[in-house]
């Protein structure tokens, strides 16, 4: 939060108690958390073979017990750089 605070906005979360920033954050952490849950496999890893695995890696690939499991934060950053890739999201 402190690091969108710049010029006449410079210490707006200070006063987090008025806006409650912090609260809305965890809430919308929550409703990313339930997404992936029901939208993914048991193995965390549909959303990544869907939109960011390669083409080519999507048909043979060898499923291990080795793979780490991207975070929530990990595979946010990772679908919003391919989707703004192919131009099917902008940012505002």
């Amino acid at each position: 939060m402190h690091q969108s605070e710049h010029g006449k906005w410079r210490d707006f979360y200070r006063a987090d108690w008025l806006t409650n920033i912090a609260s809305t954050i965890d809430n919308v952490n929550t409703v990313r958390k339930f997404l992936r849950m029901h939208g993914d496999s048991p193995d965390f890893f549909q959303w990544y073979k869907a939109f960011i695995m390669p083409e080519t890696e999507k048909h043979i690939y060898l499923e291990n017990t080795h793979r780490r499991v991207r975070s929530d934060d990990e595979l946010s950053d990772l679908l919003k750089e391919e989707f703004l890739k192919d131009g099917r999201i902008k940012l505002i």
